[in-house]
């Protein structure tokens, strides 16, 4: 029995370490390794009488995915509705899996193993690069939004025709990049930040290069001893980088942005951005909310009902949709489906596990764990258009960085004091 147990324990760690790797895979990949975690996970809690539900916080958490499930049955019985809210709960055992796993691994198979999954992660930046230079990648993918004269305005790599390669670095990128500081502190650490950055940079991706942009003055600031120097060196080294950058990727973070935004003087400046695609969902959400405040109109309701809020749409000219699969902002999302119930029971949540794994007298003696805590916060809360947590690839993302972050500080107590 001990060797069936040493064996289902050897397989969490290792879906858990190489689970970055399975994001290049696609949703149906990503949706069978956590439905596996999630039952290996299971199986050992209930064999090494692990109560994961003895902390606040996941009983909050656990409150939390189980309203969409209950809520199901007040707003109608669809049956598909009902399995898919059920099925949130997979990102509930995922979360936890994470705390666990790097809480409890062998530091030294840890290291074998991320060397791996690091690998994995430099030759998709190294490859996006090719892409970006050359056109394709090496597995011959085309970048996106590409025009004969001036060239592409997205470049994703391996993740072909989803352009989530900003996003994927700017979450799971800085999580491999957490571990890196935590297993080999050294001082060329200092420059892979930057290296994130500038990828994210040629990816197109504005929502995940402002996140990146906030990591690295977090870590500049909180992390880094910095001095004239080392400015004038990362100040040189990001000026140079844009010097060798297309000038459709510069034009890409500002005339785009600026056109989004322009609808040639017929709406003021306050109703153009509220009729860019995320002003009409973030408008038309705060519409649902007041139908709903409480309870929320259910699970992916925004989808169903924004149909409803088409007249948001004022513009002359490049008129946007209101509709999409979700509203592009998890907090809205969550009010709108659950209300602000279940919203204030997410947030009590988030208190509880920042509370425990990041106390006031730790975060004063570790950097990198000050770092974890302040990107964490801005990562949670500044306002950004993100995915949908309740979606296989974005709430795949979410609650593993989540999880794995809040285990990363137990495993900096027990092996890197």
């Amino acid at each position: 029995m001990n060797k069936i147990n040493l064996t289902l324990e050897n397989i969490l760690n290792n879906l858990i370490i190489f689970f970055p790797v399975v994001f290049f895979f696609r949703s149906l990949t990503i949706n069978i390794t956590v439905i596996f975690i999630s039952i290996i996970f299971i199986i050992i809690c209930i064999v090494k009488k692990n109560n994961f539900l003895k902390y606040d916080y996941n009983k909050l958490l656990l409150l939390f995915f189980a309203y969409f499930f209950v809520s199901q049955f007040f707003q109608g019985t669809d049956p598909e509705k009902i399995i898919k809210s059920f099925f949130l709960l997979k990102f509930f055992l995922l979360f936890n899996a994470a705390i666990y796993v790097f809480s409890n691994v062998n530091i030294e198979k840890l290291k074998k193993n991320f060397l791996y999954v690091f690998t994995v992660i430099c030759i998709f930046i190294i490859d996006l690069y090719i892409q970006y230079y050359f056109g394709k990648n090496i597995l011959g993918l085309k970048a996106s939004f590409c025009e004969p004269g001036p060239g592409c305005l997205r470049y994703s790599g391996m993740f072909g025709s989803e352009l989530v390669a900003g996003g994927y670095l700017s979450i799971i990128g800085i999580s491999v990049l957490f571990l890196l500081h935590a297993l080999y502190n050294n001082k060329f650490n200092v420059f892979v930040p930057l290296i994130i950055l500038f990828s994210v940079f040629i990816t197109g991706e504005r929502t995940a290069l402002i996140l990146v942009i906030l990591f690295n003055l977090i870590y500049l600031f909180f992390y880094i001893k910095i001095n004239l120097k080392k400015l004038f060196v990362i100040m040189l080294v990001i000026f140079s980088f844009i010097f060798f950058s297309k000038d459709v990727t510069i034009k890409r973070y500002s005339n785009d942005t600026i056109n989004l935004i322009n609808t040639d003087g017929n709406l003021s400046l306050v109703d153009s951005i509220k009729t860019t695609p995320w002003g009409l969902h973030y408008t038309a959400s705060i519409l649902m909310i007041k139908k709903n405040p409480l309870f929320g109109n259910g699970f992916k309701s925004f989808r169903e009902d924004c149909s409803k809020y088409k007249y948001l749409n004022i513009r002359e000219q490049r008129i946007h949709n209101v509709c999409s699969s979700h509203p592009h902002n998890f907090h809205l999302e969550v009010m709108v489906d659950s209300g602000i119930l279940g919203y204030l029971i997410l947030l009590a949540s988030f208190y509880f596990f920042l509370k425990r794994y990041f106390q006031y007298e730790k975060l004063k003696k570790n950097k990198l764990l000050l770092v974890m805590f302040l990107y964490l916060i801005t990562f949670i809360f500044f306002p950004r258009p993100t995915g949908s947590i309740l979606s296989t690839f974005f709430g795949s993302m979410f609650w593993y960085f989540i999880g794995s972050v809040l285990g990363y500080t137990n495993l900096k107590n027990r092996y890197l004091k």
